[in-house]
């Protein structure tokens, strides 16, 4: 049981099953500037806006509680940010939306199939995640000079149970 918090291995595993079920196709990227983000389908984990600069685009939040059994767990809640990133340089609008939006679509049947993110690396699961779940959802699309882009932000929100041995 993991003692102290899941969100590493939580992202970890997502980035593994989401590597897995949409490469060549999608560029998975964890976090910010990725080498080789040529790629014309992006999905950024653990960052918030691939857009902004600002100082404030976090990659996720998770808080603890007292689970009311022994001082020895903890309840927790947390999320890690994404961003589904589908361009088109031909400047089709529609085109960068549906490839956007079908990635997310993608993910969303991953996580209702795998809902405590078993993967090669965590065979029997994340180690004390309870669940997943696709919230926060926002999107963006715009022309610029170099085509049409669509971005589709949102976060994997997880809640997991703690427990510590008592030595």
């Amino acid at each position: 049981m993991a003692d102290t918090s899941v969100t590493s291995d939580a992202v970890d595993a997502f980035i593994e099953i989401t590597t897995a079920a949409l490469s060549p196709d999608v560029l998975v990227v964890d976090g910010p500037d990725p080498v080789g983000d040529d790629s014309d389908a992006l999905l950024y984990v653990g960052m918030a806006d691939p857009r902004s600069t600002s100082r404030d685009n976090s990659a996720g939040s998770f808080d603890q509680v007292w689970a009311s059994a022994t001082a020895q767990t903890r309840d927790e809640e947390g999320s890690f940010l994404c961003a589904a990133v589908k361009w088109d340089g031909s400047g089709d609008i529609r085109a960068a939306r549906r490839g956007a939006f079908s990635m997310v679509a993608k993910i969303q049947r991953l996580l209702w199939s795998n809902t405590r993110l078993v993967s090669a690396s965590y065979p029997n699961g994340v180690d004390g995640l309870k669940k997943t779940s696709f919230t926060n959802v926002a999107w963006d699309q715009k022309f610029t000079t170099h085509g049409a882009f669509c971005v589709v932000m949102f976060a994997i929100k997880f809640d997991s149970y703690l427990q510590r041995s008592a030595s």
